[in-house]
Parts: structure tokens; C-alpha cells; sequence
């Protein structure tokens, strides 16, 4: 299984994989504005690889403990789409 989870507006996040052409390769994608929705997908699933997109670099610091397996990337600093 290869996941997303996002905690931001789910407009933005599908627009940036669909660029990216990134969309297709996700078996299970959670996009929430709610941050315990994505923490109860992530202690629920056995994730071999996900892929975590957030703006707020603590949030990223904040998964990466508690999940450090999980690639995560800020969005607007390590991943800017134009």
C-alpha cells in the first residue's frame, strides 16, 4: 500500500500531486485539515511508504517523530509549484 496524508486543504494538495503527475501512484490518500484523522491513518495501516505534505515546518518536525519512517516534505519550501 503506498499512502498520502496531507493536513491541508485537500484542493491544494490533489492540485500539487495532479502537477507533479504524482496522483495515480497513491493506493490511499488522506488530505484532512484534521491533524488526529491522519495520526489515527498512520498508527492504523502497515505503511511501507507514504509521502506527508504540510506548509508548517512543526507539523512536519511533529510527524517525523512520532512517525519517522514517513518521507515529508513542506510545501512552499522544499516543493513550490508555479
Amino acid at each position: 500500500m503506498l499512502a498520502i496524508a496531507s493536513y491541508n486543504l485537500r484542493e491544494y494538495a490533489l492540485e500539487a500531486l495532479k502537477r507533479l503527475e504524482l496522483l495515480e501512484y497513491f493506493d490511499y490518500i488522506v488530505i484532512e485539515i484534521t491533524k488526529q484523522r491522519i495520526l489515527n491513518f498512520y498508527g492504523s495501516y502497515p505503511i511501507k511508504e507514504d509521502l506527508f505534505i504540510d506548509d508548517n515546518p512543526i507539523t512536519i518536525s511533529n510527524i517525523k517523530k512520532r512517525f519517522p519512517k514517513i518521507l515529508a516534505i513542506i510545501y512552499g519550501l522544499m516543493l513550490k509549484i508555479s
